[in-house]
């Protein structure tokens, strides 16, 4: 808060309330009427902001139509339009007490129109009539006799007939309003009394009534913007990226963005500019302007914003409605005062909105068409293209349909579809390309390859170019559903089944978005195709004869390798997949000029790619390919001379030589130089290859491709068996190398054809003492073999059929001996069959046998022998049989095989390696891929040329061709990428790490994102900001604004300070006491405040009549209380305050438009941390300047509570709206006495006597004196004649009220507040209040969101008035006041008798120890540190003890208490029971600050205080005794009687003992005592039977008996019992055993003189005790 001391004299600057009211009903719910709190006008005069003179005169007018009660004289209002003429009216209305109806003129076409206005008005109601003007002649002439004598004078019927006929009117007034006063009759004018010009507003008004409006815009529009967005665009709530967990937090973080939005709108609107707007659109924009938070939502954004803007705009007009929101609708309280409609600030909102809106969405309203037609239709684009999708990769072949691609999950790839929709959407707002590839790069990951779409890239592309298509036809708005019928461009959906979106806005120019939406298409499929339509046309024709090379292959595989081994589809669809793939995602830009040159007499050294070969005729390329089986070598473009037939080549590097053959060299076409090979590679990584590893061993044959250089033929009749055609036939290797053999003609017999090896007879091996050829052997004399017995070899050969329909293959051991083995197998040359292995002799093995097939026919057959040594040689045999099979038969000279890679080996089979370098393994599944491989390279090729065999010659598969889709592509240039891919796989079945050699190629690039082109705008800020430049406008002086403070607050209290010098009589002056000056009653006040310093006393008063004057003496009412007045001092106490005030410089009143200058000013304020116990605490550091006693404060956050008993709904929260829903007055007849209403308690309806619990309302005040009943209805209706009762708390059958309904008088609601924090006061709830407009009044109910309702029991505004006001510890201050009860001084007695606590430690007195205490003023010798607490009692009559903490040594807890050094004893008062009254209960005692607990940390013996634990040695000790009475313990300084050496006579003893120490007040120790004394000690236990004592056992002798002892039976239980002691007590009889013992202990008691009495145990700290409890 802050004061402010002025020179205001008595202006007035009463603080703006604001009142609320409610509007007409019509078109609101019926349930929500009277909830809709819409105020569109003031209330009152004084609300009406400005127009002051105007106000002045119908101030007076008014009144005195009043005092007259007469109508208020016609008053004609003039000036230019939006001025408030509307508004004024109704406030003059509101002033009598009336009603206001309204018309205007032009609408006021014929007479009869004028006399419906005037035949329904009631007295002193008012007509107002807008425009008057522009009434007719006829018309305003019926006026004339209705304004000066309400009365109507009506001419009825025509010519003869007509008649006169007059009809009285209520008295009423008419107000009419012009914007031309010169138009209007000089009859009509002179008719008004009152005539008033409404000036224009000054400056400071106007910004006033904008500071008005930007606080009512304020209020409630966020939830309906965004309810309206969602309506509109329902799926936004679960597409927005915070709402994917369903927590809801996107929506709420939309609803959020709004009311930020709102937020700087208003302030832009208040403080003038676009700055606020401005900032608030840019935190939509990040780094280069690319939009955030909203970026797929950006055109809903801008929707939503309008709609905001729309709303601004009614709460503005005061058109809220309940309608789209479920929160509270807060009018406007008679802000706008405009009968314009306030157009001004209208339009600004439309700029501000549209400069928002631009930022965030550049592109301009046909953008905002299309991107609706496309979200709307988004799922129908998703299905549409989807399935045609699916159409697209569905093929007919020969009647039967296929497919070559088929959805998984159709809903998955629609929404990835539709989210690219989203991004392309947002595209076309921003007018950049981020969005589309964000959209995209989901499918790619951070490696940059495709995910997700790898598998489906063909049908996804398709996908997307038909989403292009109908995308298009639904920017133009010609889509159409599913069974539509259609015309002409219109587009009827072949799949979807979503129904089609049209709407009827007609864009200025769509095709404008029409083609920015098919750029942004094309963006996204050229980032997943960089092959273009080039390598999508030929993966097209390729994916689409999958089936074909699948079924043909596997028949020529089955063919070739033999029944069922084709097992590899799957290998086959990986690779045609993976060929697809990487076409597709080819980078065709990267590209050059090739060709193609067939080539023969090839050198044996090879070509080496990269390298340049050169022509003898001057010719040169670049090698980009070396085909070494086929001789086909790929160059460059050509330098120098063009290559031609018959140029030899030779490459510079390698030196390889070849002719280029005969029409060898292709045309030109396009190379690509980085073909992909993504998907082939993932694939190479798994593989492993089934013959890396092995090693092809030496072949002990030579020339194995040379057949008849070493091979002999067995003769027949001496002529050879078996002819031999040379380089007869292509090898497995391609090269013309293998040879026939055959039958020569006519000649018969077996025909074989062998080859011999000579083996070595012995193996020898070396001994410990003979080594083999030592130097002097000549002869291997080595032992026989020991470790190795015998010998391996693999004889094997590839043939292939050449007429002949079988060979039999084998091995012969000496042919001829008598040692002779033989070996051997039949290999259908057919189809690849084997025989039996045959061993006739069985002197040999087998270990294994059998033929690899290699393809096109080819067979490698193969035996494995082993056998001992001793052998000379070994012959490799091929018997040729006949085309039937027939081992013995006829030649025809061409009947035979062919026969090639002969080879003897050591071991088992391993590969075979060609004089051409190729090597052949004999693994099967290698085989078959790689021959797979060949083939399908082949037939992929002649898919792209369109050349397959279909129906295929194997399968029967027919073939897929699309001639449309081959015009997009080169055959040669794709070859080129299909051969590179296929020749991985080959490679890396090969070699296990081939794939490590390669690197990754791809073509995906993502394209550098765009953002929209925006025109930022310049953010301007209204009123004066740092840095601005002022000019002077009459100096001309320039100068630049360093710092500016705004400085405002809200005047809570306008009051006086009075100086009082003298005395005050008969005072003091009580709060809020009603105050005049003596002798004068029209100078009065009350009083607001009373302050007293070091020098003066000041009472404080709000003046209320009159001008006070210094020397007056201001009397009280309450008791006279008399004081002059010496000075005064004029003073506003402001709240709220921002910035500061500061002397001399003026200030202004918003609402009154008085100035004053401050002559001081005075701020206090400070942070609390603690509101407990009617105190509060806060936090120093906050605090500035000092609290005044006896000032009012208020707390900033909430200003008043509500103590409410709710009735509906859900609970309220904090933060939530609530606004007043008004309340009835019921004047009510009380019925049979019952006259007992309680506040808060529910009235029911009463129906045939019964309570209806269905109608019931909650009475807020009770004013029986009156018979009324004020009440907030919670549901039914209620209305004059219904019976009403008050059943109580507990509803009972008997009611405590009942009455009849008389009247009702409806009062609105007129406030609306927010929930700052909410407690709970028994059953009901206490709700703080913050934000606070308009007027609450107690009787209200209120209202909330969630049906919440609640009536008011208790209506409290939140201020305090200061009773006292200190800092305390802060660690330097050492003097305090004392106070009682929150701020009553507390002079303490000189004596003491205070226990203070600082921390909860007891703190010792006096100027020496902790603190001093004089007047009102506790003194502490150390400051108390910074926060330490403090707690003071006042106890009585105490008696500070001596310090005894040096005494303490850890080991003792025993202590004397002593005061001034004399023993201080404390002892029970004689008479007075222990049990009920101790010693210490009168004793305080602190250990190191802790209050000891009386009998239980220490009891008191006389002067002796026993710790229950040992005090440690350093503890501190501070005692106070109490000494008020003395009626229960005697408390005194005790000198002992006995000093050290005296001897004393102790009863029981022989002799006296000497005085030692005198330890207490009540204990003393002696020296040793020698004497003798009485026996003691003895002891005894009872032994009991049922109940009598049966015999008692001696336990302990005792000593020292001289006599027989009494020994005595101590029991609550049992009689008769009488038992003696023996002498010496060494054992008891039992002379009578008594009875109904239960557990009696026994005494042994020791003979003693007769005169010897007991001694008092109590002067030794002794107290006798009950002998035993039960």
């Amino acid at each position: 808060m802050a004061i402010i001391s002025s020179n205001i004299g008595d202006n007035d600057f009463s603080f703006r309330k604001k009142e609320l009211r409610l509007v007409d009903s019509k078109n609101i719910p019926e349930e929500k009427r009277n909830n809709n709190l819409n105020l569109a006008r003031p209330l009152n005069l004084k609300e009406f902001i400005g127009q002051e003179q105007l106000k002045s005169s119908l101030r007076i007018a008014i009144d005195a139509s009043i005092i007259r009660k007469e109508p208020l004289e016609h008053t004609l209002l003039y000036g230019q339009p939006g001025l408030g003429k509307t508004t004024l009216a109704f406030l003059i209305a509101h002033e009598l007490n009336t009603k206001c109806r309204i018309a205007t003129a032009p609408a006021i076409e014929r007479p009869r129109d004028i006399v419906g206005l005037l035949l329904g008005l009631k007295e002193g109601e008012v007509l107002f009539i807008d425009e008057i003007h522009r009434l007719n002649r006829l018309t305003e002439e019926l006026l004339y006799s209705a304004m000066e004598d309400f009365r109507l004078d009506l001419t009825m019927g025509a010519n003869r007939g007509a008649r006169c006929r007059t009809i009285n009117l209520p008295r009423f007034t008419l107000i009419g309003a012009t914007t031309k006063l010169a138009s209007i009759s000089a009859p009509l004018r002179d008719r008004f009394g009152i005539s008033q010009k409404i000036e224009f507003y000054t400056y400071d008004e106007l910004k006033q009534i904008i500071v008005n409006f930007s606080h009512l815009i304020n209020l409630n529009l966020d939830d309906k913007a965004s309810y309206d967005l969602l309506q509109r665009y329902p799926d936004l709530a679960s597409e927005m990226p915070r709402n994917s967990d369903g927590s809801g937090d996107g929506t709420l973080r939309c609803q959020t963005d709004l009311l930020l939005i709102l937020n700087e709108i208003v302030k832009d609107i208040e403080f003038g500019g676009n700055f606020f707007t401005n900032q608030v659109a840019r935190q939509y924009l990040g780094t280069n302007d690319e939009l955030i938070h909203i970026r797929l939502q950006v055109w809903q954004s801008a929707f939503a914003h309008d709609r905001l803007g729309f709303y601004m705009k009614q709460a503005i007009n005061g058109d809220l409605t309940y309608d789209n929101t479920d929160d509270i609708i807060v009018g406007d309280w008679g802000i706008t005062q405009d009968g314009g409609s306030c157009a001004n600030v209208q339009s600004t909102i439309d700029t501000l909105i549209a400069n928002l809106n631009d930022t965030i969405a550049p592109t301009s309203a046909d953008f905002n068409i299309g991107a609706d037609r496309l979200y709307f239709n988004r799922e129908y684009l998703a299905q549409e293209a989807t399935g045609l999708t699916t159409a697209e990769f569905t093929y007919t072949l020969n009647g039967i349909n296929y497919t070559a691609f088929a959805y998984s999950d159709v809903s998955a790839r629609q929404t990835e579809f539709k989210n690219i929709i989203l991004g392309v959407i947002s595209d076309l707002q921003t007018g950049g390309t981020n969005s589309t590839i964000r959209a995209i790069e989901t499918f790619i990951n951070t490696s940059g390859n495709i995910q997700t779409i790898d598998d489906k890239l063909l049908p996804t592309l398709y996908a997307l170019e038909r989403i292009r298509f109908v995308g298009q036809k639904a920017l133009n708005n010609l889509l159409y559903d599913l069974n539509d019928s259609v015309t002409g461009d219109q587009y009827r959906a072949q799949h979807a089944t979503s129904s089609a979106y049209r709407d009827s806005e007609t864009p200025t120019d769509i095709n404008q978005v029409l083609y920015r939406f098919r750029d942004l298409i094309d963006i996204a499929v050229n980032i997943l195709a960089p092959g273009k339509d080039e390598m999508r046309s030929a993966a097209k024709n390729i994916l689409y004869n999958k089936n074909y090379y699948k079924d043909e292959i596997g028949n020529i595989v089955n063919g070739q390798f033999g029944s069922s081994s084709w097992t590899y589809n799957s290998f086959l669809d990986e690779m045609v997949d993976n060929t697809v793939h990487d076409l597709i995602i080819t980078d065709v830009t990267q590209e050059r000029t090739a060709y193609t040159l067939s080539v023969e007499s090839v050198s044996a050294t090879q070509f080496v790619v990269g390298e340049t070969v050169r022509t003898n005729n001057s010719g040169e390329a670049e090698v980009l390919e070396w085909d070494n089986e086929l001789n086909k070598l790929y160059v460059g473009a050509f330098g120098g001379n063009a290559f031609v037939a018959t140029n030899t080549l030779t490459g510079l590097t390698s030196g390889a030589t070849a002719t280029i053959s005969a029409s060898g060299v292709s045309a030109a076409y396009d190379w690509h130089t980085a073909p992909a090979n993504v998907k082939v590679l993932a694939s190479a990584k798994l593989i492993t290859s089934a013959i890396s590893g092995q090693v092809s061993g030496t072949n002990l044959w030579t020339n194995p491709e040379a057949f008849a250089s070493n091979w002999q033929s067995f003769p027949i009749s001496a002529a050879d068996s078996i002819s031999i055609t040379n380089n007869a036939f292509a090898a497995p290797d391609t090269t013309v190398t293998a040879e026939k053999i055959f039958a020569p003609n006519s000649q018969s017999g077996i025909h074989q054809a062998y080859r011999d090896y000579s083996l070595n007879s012995f193996e020898t091996f070396d001994t410990d003492s003979v080594k083999f050829d030592s130097g002097t052997e000549t002869f291997d004399t080595g032992a026989a073999g020991t470790a190795v017995d015998d010998q391996t070899f693999t004889y094997s050969a590839f043939f292939k059929a050449a007429g002949s329909q079988s060979v039999r293959f084998g091995i012969i051991l000496d042919d001829g001996t008598s040692g002779e083995q033989n070996i051997f197998f039949d290999l259908n040359l057919v189809n690849g069959t084997i025989g039996s292995l045959f061993i006739p002799q069985q002197g040999i093995t087998g270990d294994a046998f059998g033929v690899v097939p290699y393809g096109d026919g080819w067979y490698r057959a193969y035996i494995t022998t082993t056998f001992g040594f001793g052998f000379s040689s070994l012959r490799g045999s091929i018997i040729l049989n006949s085309a039937t099979g027939a081992q013995s038969w006829t030649g025809d000279g061409n009947v035979g095989a062919y026969v090639w890679g002969v080879k003897l080996n050591k071991g088992a089979l391993d590969p075979y390696t060609a004089v051409s370098g190729e090597v052949f393994y004999a693994n099967t599944e290698y085989n078959i891929k790689l021959y797979a491989l060949g083939l399908l390279e082949t037939y992929m090729n002649q898919a792209l040329a369109g050349t397959l065999t279909s129906p295929s010659p194997n399968a029967g598969f027919y073939a897929f061709y699309d001639s449309i889709q081959a015009t997009n592509y080169n055959t040669t240039t794709l070859g080129r990428s299909v051969r590179y891919g296929l020749n991985i796989i080959e490679q890396q079945l090969s070699v296990d790490t081939y794939y490590t050699t390669l690197q990754e190629i791809k073509g995906i690039k993502i394209p550098t994102k765009t953002y929209g082109v925006r025109d930022l705008l310049v953010g301007i800020g209204g009123g004066i900001s740092f840095a601005d430049f002022a000019y002077g406008s009459q100096s001309d002086a320039l100068a630049e604004i360093e710092t500016n403070t705004l400085n405002e607050g809200q005047i809570v209290q306008v009051y006086k300070r009075f100086r009082i010098d003298g005395d005050i009589t008969d005072g003091p002056y009580t709060m809020n006491e009603a105050v005049q000056k003596q002798g004068d009653a029209s100078i009065t006040g009350v009083v607001y405040g009373f302050h007293t310093d070091e020098n003066y006393k000041y009472l404080d008063v709000r003046v209320t009549a009159g001008v006070w004057q210094v020397t007056d003496n201001v009397v009280g009412a309450t008791n006279s209380t008399t004081a002059q007045i010496s000075a005064i001092e004029d003073r506003i106490h402001i709240i709220d305050v921002k910035g500061g005030f500061v002397n001399d410089i003026p200030f202004k009143g918003y609402t009154s438009g008085n100035t004053a200058s401050p002559t001081n000013y005075y701020k206090t304020q400070a942070a609390i941390t603690d509101n407990t116990g009617g105190s509060l605490t806060v936090d120093t550091a906050s605090l500035i300047g000092t609290f005044e006693v006896n000032s009012v404060v208020y707390p900033t956050s909430s200003r008043r509570y509500f103590d409410v008993v709710k009735y509906a709904g859900l609970d309220i929260k904090v933060g939530d709206l609530i606004a007043s829903s008004g309340h009835l007055r019921f004047g009510i007849q009380i019925i049979s006495g019952y006259q007992t209403f309680t506040k808060g308690n529910r009235l029911y309806k009463v129906v045939n006597g019964t309570a209806d619990p269905a109608q019931f309302c909650i009475i807020t005040e009770v004013d029986i004196g009156s018979n009324f009943l004020y009440v907030s209805v919670a549901q039914g209706t209620f209305g004059n004649g219904d019976i009403v009762g008050d059943y109580g708390a507990a509803i009972s059958d008997i009611p405590n009220g009942y009455a009849s309904i008389l009247t009702t008088v409806t009062t609105a609601g007129a406030a609306a507040a927010r929930i700052q924090d909410i407690r709970t006061i028994g059953v009901n709830k206490r709700l703080y209040l913050s934000g606070i407009t308009g007027t609450w009044n107690s009787r209200d109910g209120i209202i909330g969101v969630d049906g919440y309702k609640s009536a008011i029991i208790n209506n409290v505004e939140l201020k305090a008035r200061v009773k006292r006001s200190f800092r305390g510890f802060d660690g330097v201050q050492t003097n305090f006041k004392l106070t009682t009860a929150n701020g009553t001084p507390y002079f303490p007695d000189p004596a003491g008798h205070m226990l203070i606590f600082v921390n909860g430690i007891l703190q010792p007195p006096g100027a020496n120890n902790a603190f001093t205490a004089f007047s009102d003023i506790i003194q502490f010798t150390e400051a108390p540190d910074l926060g330490a607490s403090f707690t003071g009692f006042y106890i009585g009559k105490l008696r500070q003890l001596d310090d005894i903490s040096f005494e303490f040594d850890s080991l003792r807890q025993s202590f004397n208490l002593k005061r001034n050094d004399v023993f201080y004893s404390l002892t029970l008062t004689e008479g007075v029971q222990s049990s009920v009254t101790r010693p210490e209960n009168n004793i305080i005692v602190s250990l190191n600050g802790v209050i000891q607990e009386a009998g239980v940390g220490f009891e008191i013996v006389g002067s002796r205080i026993i710790f229950s634990e040992i005090p440690r040695f350093g503890s501190t000790f501070v005692a106070f005794s109490y000494v008020g009475s003395e009626a229960d313990v005697d408390a005194a300084e005790v000198v002992p009687p006995i000093e050290i050496g005296d001897f004393i006579d102790i009863q029981g003893e022989t002799d006296d003992r000497e005085v030692a120490v005198i330890e207490s007040s009540n204990s003393l120790i002696t020296f040793d005592y020698l004497g003798s004394i009485f026996g003691q000690g003895a002891q005894a236990q009872a032994v009991l039977t049922t109940g009598f004592i049966d015999k008692v056992q001696v336990t302990g002798g005792g000593s020292g008996y001289t006599s027989r002892p009494t020994v005595r039976i101590d029991s609550i239980s049992g009689f008769d019992g009488n038992i003696r002691a023996l002498v010496g007590v060494a054992g008891v009889e039992i002379s009578n055993t008594g009875s109904g013992y239960q557990n009696p202990a026994i005494a042994v008691e020791t003979s003693v003189p007769d005169d010897w009495t007991a001694p008092d145990l109590s002067l030794y700290g002794e107290e006798l005790v009950d002998p035993e409890t039960p």
